[in-house]
C-alpha cells in the first residue's frame, strides 16, 4: 500500500487487516519503526486481533546513522553555496550544486563518519 498523505490510525489498522488477510492464519511478525501510529492503543488491538507480533526498532539516534552525518556535511556545503549566490544575487542552478556537494565530501570523510558511529554504538554497548 502507498499512500499520498500521513498515515492516520484507521488507515494503518485497514493495512494490518489487508496484511493479515494476504497471509491466512500463520502468525506474523511485523518490524515497524518508531512512528506514533504504530503504537497508538487501536493499533495495538489490531495487531492482537489479527494474531501479529509487532517488533519496533530501536529509537532513532542521528549519532547511530553514518548517513545522517555525512548527508550533515552535504547540507552545509549546499547552503553556504546557496547562500552566497543570494548574497551575490546570482542565479542557482539547484541540480549541479548538490551534485558538487556530493562530490565535495571526500572518502576520508564518509570513513570518519563511519568511524565515529561504530565508536559510539561500541562505547554504548560495552557498558
Amino acid at each position: 500500500m502507498i499512500f499520498d498523505e500521513a498515515v492516520k490510525t484507521e488507515t494503518f489498522i485497514q493495512f494490518i487487516e489487508t496484511l493479515r488477510q494476504g497471509n491466512g492464519n500463520r502468525h506474523l511478525n511485523v518490524f515497524l519503526d518508531n512512528l506514533a501510529v504504530h503504537r497508538t492503543t487501536e493499533v495495538k488491538e489490531a495487531y492482537d486481533k489479527n494474531n501479529i507480533q509487532a517488533i519496533y526498532n530501536v529509537p532513532y539516534r542521528y549519532d547511530f546513522n553514518p548517513i545522517e552525518l555525512v548527508f550533515s556535511q552535504v547540507k552545509r556545503v549546499f547552503r553556504k553555496a546557496k547562500l552566497n549566490a543570494f548574497i551575490n544575487d546570482k542565479p542557482f542552478d539547484y541540480k549541479a550544486e548538490i551534485h558538487k556537494a556530493f562530490s565535495a565530501v571526500s572518502k576520508q570523510t564518509v570513513a570518519n563518519c563511519i568511524r565515529h558511529s561504530t565508536e559510539i554504538i561500541t562505547k554504548i554497548n560495552s557498558n
